[in-house]
């Protein structure tokens, strides 16, 4: 059984790596339990990180039904431990958009380089069904979301987390960048070249929850 191509390790040292990884074990800790080097845990753990990058792109559609789109600000390594300006001010920061389906808990992420109305806007009629309702926070760059054919609700934050008339709330997306932040946190930033690889993990992560395993599996082909 291969499970992961061109890759030396004896097939028990992959499949400890994998069953580490899978638990969201750093590359660091890893290596000393699998007795391999650390910079060969961490080529192990990138390709496992492509595979799923490569599946989470094929399976990605557009979102329908209820739908939250917002943007979050990660340290300038992909989670570094470094202090950055709090707000939008992108000094020493990576802008993140995304958009999560209610029902499915899809996730689809972009990184973008400014957060002006036309970048968001751009993002959410390349992402999201016409027609489908749309949940934002009151941030003035949504604004103009029904002109582009969504059924647009804003929620104001800093009155309410939810809005009492409409419904609208962004608490799974959210749930989402605080589950990523704890994520990338502890593996001290990647990359910013691999911020996308980061990023499908942490998507497959969260929607798949306990099943992430076997999609996992699915990614790398493998018999489950």
């Amino acid at each position: 059984m291969i499970i992961v191509k061109r890759c030396k390790l004896p097939i028990c040292k992959q499949k400890l790596l994998l069953n580490l990884f899978i638990a969201g074990c750093t590359a660091r800790a890893a290596a000393p339990i699998v007795s391999v080097n650390r910079e060969t845990a961490k080529l192990f753990f990138r390709k496992l990180r492509k595979r799923l990058y490569d599946y989470h792109i094929s399976e990605s559609r557009k979102l329908n039904g209820i739908v939250e789109i917002d943007e979050c600000y990660t340290p300038g390594e992909c989670g570094g431990r470094k202090a950055a300006k709090q707000g939008r001010n992108l000094s020493g920061k990576i802008a993140i958009v995304g958009a999560v389906e209610r029902k499915s808990k899809q996730l689809t992420l972009t990184r973008v380089f400014d957060t002006k109305e036309s970048t968001l806007r751009k993002f959410a009629a390349g992402n999201v069904r016409q027609g489908a309702t749309v949940f934002t926070d009151a941030f003035r760059a949504y604004s103009r979301l029904r002109q582009d054919g969504f059924k647009h609700h804003k929620v104001n934050h800093f009155l309410t987390f939810k809005d009492s008339k409409t419904g609208a709330c962004t608490n799974l997306i959210e749930s989402f960048w605080a589950s990523m932040r704890r994520h990338l946190y502890r593996f001290c930033g990647g990359h910013r070249h691999n911020l996308n690889f980061w990023l499908s993990e942490c998507a497959l992560r969260f929607q798949f929850g306990a099943k992430f395993a076997k999609i996992l599996k699915l990614a790398l082909k493998l018999k489950i």
